[in-house]
């Protein structure tokens, strides 16, 4: 029968196979949260049995204080790092799986109970922090016709690219409506003499539908005998490419990405600023282009500088932008989205990150009437704020006297990372364009053509599926071609005080 190790005789155990570690000193006014709380739980483990379990000479197991039935595994191994013993410590609780390279408490416990830590000075007392509240339920969404939101969400991913090419229509008929009335009775053979509308709608199929050049083909053929795709015949592989580079096409795209957020414009109170890096680098390696390790002379990312709708995460506007040029930086193109934005929405609230916090666009904003839900950096006086100094003492006093309040709208920014997530997913390995770059002007200050028009397409297909989501719970179905249709409030308020 094994020999059982009580908690509370650790002298007990078998000696230690593994090399000794050094004993380190930390001054006690230096000690940060975990270590603080990592001294209590051991405090309380030398206390009162059954917080801390020996299960072997290299683990042990300790119990949570609040929780006596939660436990996590705390394991201590010696490992060779290119010639060097080292010792590790693991943990399985989600401070250490979040933050490896940081000592949770449980480990610092443990390495309090082997005694290779000792505290030097006297501790000071803990910050005992207020009662926070607890985690908002989700909000249960129904459809209007009695289904639960799930259901109709499954309804719609069913529906999703037929009724995602029934709007690529609509916005082809209300651009030629519009711009081109005399040329819709008409439809061209390909290449250049294709008009701009449908050159821009087959490169939006092309995204719908997720498929490479080649098998691009039988689809357009398709939906040109549906009546979707107003050509002749489908377009060639290099037809596709060169559409895809061709920069009268972003202007129709662009002017379509208002039009396929307007239906939610009752929906929207509140924007989420933000950017991200969406350049297709064909050539470089997966993980290169996902970190930005590609060193290579003149490589360059494009930007995405995104607003969108903190309800629904519709895209109301977007603008691009190198990533090492001047004038590159956030903060130049908060003003002109929420311009944009403006012309639709009535926005009363701007989320971001530090990134956008200035003296000029808070006042910007604060003329407006629109609230900015940023963070104050440190060290971000106030008083020296001449211009705007009302909007700015009014966000620092906000930030700092009513940190819940602030974060209970604050919270919702970080929606937007499931947008960029989504983006980034949609048609992944099909339609990567390989974009020529820019003669007339550097990478960094004009993105290749191609990248943007594929991003455009996108963006514009996120707002199709969002549609075609919210036409099954709302009943509500739309069409472009009819501009004041559009989408009711949906549910509780999420910018509600």
């Amino acid at each position: 029968m094994a020999q059982e190790h009580l908690p509370n005789e650790p002298e007990r155990a078998e000696p230690s196979a593994l090399a000794e570690s050094p004993r380190e000193t930390l001054q006690a006014a230096e000690l940060d949260e975990r270590q603080l709380r990592g001294i209590e739980l051991h405090r309380a483990a030398e206390r009162a049995n059954g917080l801390m379990v020996l299960l072997n000479d290299s683990t042990t197991l300790w119990y949570s204080q609040t929780d006596s039935t939660r436990a996590y595994q705390v394991s201590r191994e010696q490992r060779n790092r290119r010639g060097t013993p080292q010792i590790e410590y693991r943990c399985q609780c989600g401070d250490f799986v979040k933050n490896g390279r940081v000592d949770c408490l449980h480990i610092f416990a443990e390495k309090l109970r082997r005694g290779e830590v000792a505290i030097a000075g006297a501790l000071r007392n803990r910050r005992k922090y207020a009662a926070r509240s607890n985690r908002r339920p989700a909000r249960k969404v129904k459809a209007a016709d009695g289904r639960s939101g799930r259901s109709a969400r499954r309804a719609a991913r069913v529906k999703m690219f037929d009724e995602a090419h029934r709007l690529i229509d609509s916005l082809v008929r209300v651009t030629l409506i519009e711009e081109e009335r005399e040329q819709a009775a008409r439809p061209r053979r390909g290449g250049q003499q294709t008009p701009t509308v449908h050159r821009a709608a087959a490169l939006l199929h092309k995204i719908v539908e997720g498929r490479s050049a080649d098998d691009m083909i039988s689809r357009y053929a398709r939906l040109i005998r549906g009546g979707m795709l107003r050509l002749d015949r489908p377009p060639h592989q290099n037809t596709q490419s060169a559409w895809m580079n061709d920069a009268e096409i972003t202007q129709t795209l662009m002017a379509w990405l208002p039009r396929t957020s307007a239906p939610f414009r009752r929906c929207e109170r509140g924007g989420i600023v933000d950017s991200t890096k969406e350049s297709q680098l064909a050539s470089a390696h997966a993980r290169f282009v996902e970190y930005g390790g590609d060193l290579r002379d003149g490589a360059d990312w494009m930007k995405v500088h995104t607003l969108a709708g903190v309800e629904t995460l519709v895209v109301m506007a977007a603008r691009f932008s190198g990533s090492r040029g001047t004038g590159t930086h956030d903060i130049n193109f908060v003003i002109p989205l929420v311009e944009e934005a403006l012309k639709t929405f009535r926005l009363e609230f701007l989320l971001g990150d530090k990134a956008y916090l200035s003296e000029n666009v808070l006042g910007w904003l604060w003329q407006r009437s629109i609230k900015a839900v940023i963070p104050v950096k440190m060290r971000w006086d106030p008083n020296t704020k001449m211009a705007y100094h009302e909007a700015a003492v009014q966000l620092v006093e906000w930030f700092d006297k009513r940190q819940r309040d602030f974060h209970e709208k604050y919270r919702l920014r970080a929606k937007i990372e499931a947008l960029f997530s989504a983006l980034k997913r949609v048609t992944n390995g099909f339609v990567w364009s390989r974009g020529r770059r820019r003669s007339d002007a550097a990478n960094a200050d004009s993105p290749c053509t191609a990248w943007v028009n594929e991003t455009l397409c996108k963006l514009l297909y996120m707002n199709i599926r969002t549609t075609v989501s919210y036409q099954e719970l709302t009943g509500c179905s739309i069409d472009y071609t009819v501009p004041s249709r559009c989408f009711p409030e949906l549910g509780d308020d999420l910018l509600a005080a």
